[in-house]
């Protein structure tokens, strides 16, 4: 795909979680971005930053909150922002746009009931999309382990968000032309307007980046020092690799010292972001039949 040059203030990378105590487990990586790679500013639960509560409802809000309050920014969200095109057919037959698909979700009232739902139209094999097979994600986007993130990021986060014109959800919504030659570009470089997006959110998966640059996937998560040696090496080669600045100190100790792992896949996140805004045509992306239903991956 055609690069497309573009010049965000700041890239955000977001470990994503739907449960209960959602504030805990959602980290958030914010940064930089330059030619060289990202520079980390901070790293943290998204409980521990101002505003940040623990409770799922009221977590997410504050969420999107701090996604409204970023102009001129890009945003990797860890969850999945589409259902494959298998179940939409079943669930809503004739669905054509994103804002059809997030009324779907809010309409099946909570997560369980996305899982049953989907689990009914395939019983025997879990349904993926086409940019979960090009890219490897690990899992459906209803699987046992990502049903309530999907629910949640779709209908408390992406539902809220998408209404919003300063808010573009890629690759579902059209960009603004920077000139009549350009075609859909994402104008970082214009000043952050009320009535015109200056806000992308795009869907990253921390394992799609690993794999795409070709990094381990496993053995990182884990108390022990074998996992704890191996976020420690990990942050050293994407150093190497010109993807991340050097790190202060403090910033390396909280990635190593994050037994989830959680720390490092928001710094992955940050990573597809960034990536995200260079390396796509996003006007392309969006016209995609299946990418426009779906949605797409971004590594």
């Amino acid at each position: 795909m055609s690069p497309v040059p573009v010049s965000p203030r700041r890239v955000f990378g977001v470990e994503f979680s739907g449960a209960r105590d959602a504030g805990r487990h959602i980290w958030i990586c914010r940064a930089h971005p330059g030619n060289n790679g990202i520079r980390v500013e901070s790293i943290d639960p998204l409980s521990e930053l101002p505003g940040g509560v623990i409770e799922r409802e009221v977590a997410l809000q504050a969420l999107v909150q701090k996604v409204t309050e970023s102009s001129r920014s890009a945003w990797g969200l860890d969850f999945s922002f589409g259902l494959p095109k298998a179940v939409l057919d079943v669930l809503a037959p004739g669905v054509s746009d994103y804002t059809d698909q997030l009324r779907v979700m809010v309409s099946l009232g909570k997560a369980g009931t996305l899982l049953e739902q989907c689990t009914e139209v395939s019983p025997s094999v879990e349904l993926r999309r086409r940019t979960d097979d090009e890219t490897s994600t690990p899992f459906s986007p209803y699987n046992q382990r990502t049903y309530k993130q999907t629910f949640h990021g779709l209908t408390e986060v992406l539902r809220p968000l998408h209404s919003l014109p300063e808010v573009a959800v890629l690759p579902f919504d059209a960009l603004p032309q920077t000139d009549r030659q350009s075609g859909d570009r994402l104008p970082f470089n214009r000043v952050a307007s009320a009535d015109m997006p200056h806000i992308y959110v795009m869907e990253v998966c921390p394992a799609s980046v690993l794999a795409k640059l070709g990094y381990p996937i496993h053995g990182y998560r884990g108390g022990n020092e074998p996992e704890a040696k191996t976020r420690q090496k990990m942050l050293r080669r994407l150093i190497r690799d010109g993807l991340v600045r050097p790190m202060t100190r403090a910033q390396k100790g909280r990635v190593i010292e994050n037994k989830q792992g959680a720390a490092l896949d928001a710094v992955f996140a940050a990573v597809g972001a960034w990536r995200g805004t260079r390396d796509y045509d996003h006007a392309a992306l969006r016209a995609d039949p299946m990418y426009g239903l779906e949605g797409f991956v971004y590594t």
